[in-house]
Formats: structure tokens, C-alpha cells, sequence
């Protein structure tokens, strides 16, 4: 769904798939300088590593100044700072949308 979104307001998305490790998403982000991304939660943290792995991806995201999003049925495991939290894919759209629509983004 999130993908679509993007795609409908005429981003180039990329879709790295459902189960790619955080560590290579933090890489793609230093890599690609995304404005927009995210990451659903779907079992909860349940070690330092998976914390350490998630501040690096959002580190990652700040630094190329873009939005990073954790969505997702264990989005409440994740007590770091710096991210937009979305309990349901609906809020995850919702919110997306006004981070799309407030900016004029080519």
C-alpha cells in the first residue's frame, strides 16, 4: 500500500522487499538518498542489535533530510526518537499523504 501511494503521487519508489535485513536498508539509504522510508514491524525488537540496526537506518534517513516511518503490528516495540509511527496501514497512507502533499517535491 505504501508503495502505491508513492507511485500515485509520481515518485520513483523502491521496493526492497518484505524481508530485507536493516542493515542492508540502512545501506540502500546512504546509497539512494531517499526522501521516504519505511519499515513495518511485523515481530517485535527483542535485542540491543535490532535496536542498534534500526538507529542506524534512522540515521541514515536524517542525514539525507528525509522521513522515516515505522508502521506495523509491533510498531510499539520501537521506543527509539526520530521516527513517524503508524499503528494501522491506514494511518501509514494518511500520514504519507501529508508528508507528499506539504512538500513540492519534483
Amino acid at each position: 500500500m505504501f508503495s502505491l501511494v508513492l507511485r500515485e503521487s509520481n515518485f520513483d519508489e523502491t521496493n526492497l522487499g518484505p524481508s530485507t535485513p536493516i542493515d542492508v536498508l540502512a545501506d540502500a539509504v546512504e546509497d539512494e538518498k531517499p526522501r521516504i522510508v519505511w519499515l513495518a514491524l511485523t515481530n517485535m525488537i527483542r535485542s540491543r542489535i535490532q535496536d542498534r540496526e534500526i538507529a542506524r537506518l534512522r540515521n541514515a534517513v536524517a542525514e539525507c533530510q528525509g522521513t522515516f516511518f515505522i508502521a506495523g503490528k509491533s510498531v510499539d516495540s520501537y521506543d527509539g526518537e526520530g521516527a513517524v509511527r503508524c499503528g494501522t496501514m491506514t494511518e501509514l497512507s494518511a500520514r504519507e499523504v501529508a508528508v507528499v502533499n506539504r512538500s513540492a517535491w519534483p
